[in-house]
């Protein structure tokens, strides 16, 4: 256990409230087992894999509603609890991410085809909404 002088950070508390006895075993000196470590990397790659999907990015939405308004979050939400939850949907957010600015530079040429985008996210809206 950290000296009383010494600062914990969040990280170090948020530990301790998963896993009290890891946080106990790291500061006693003990030693993780092979499988323990493959675990560890294995917990660790996936929070990174989630944790960076967890932004604010919503392009087509913050360009068609802007970045703060209740529809833009509603989808942020949507991803977030629906569509983060599922390797296809973990997919399909990857892949918005790289076409969406692509599209959204193309709707700010195109009116007719800014107007079908809206559309379609309109009815995307309503359809989670209700």
């Amino acid at each position: 256990m950290p000296n009383n002088d010494e600062w914990v950070s969040a990280s170090e508390i948020g530990k301790v409230d998963f896993c009290p006895r890891s946080y106990h075993l790291y500061y006693t000196g003990s030693q993780l087992s092979r499988s323990a470590k493959q675990n560890l990397r294995r917990g660790t790659l996936y929070h990174d894999e989630i944790t960076e999907e967890i932004d604010q990015r919503c392009f087509i939405a913050s360009y068609l509603y802007g970045p703060s308004d209740k529809k833009t979050n509603l989808l942020r939400a949507f991803r977030d609890s629906c569509l983060l939850q599922s390797t296809l949907g973990r997919i399909f957010v990857r892949s918005y991410y790289i076409g969406s600015p692509y599209l959204v530079a193309l709707c700010t040429r195109l009116p007719l085809l800014e107007r079908l985008v809206r559309y379609c996210t309109d009815t995307l809206v309503r359809r989670i909404s209700s």
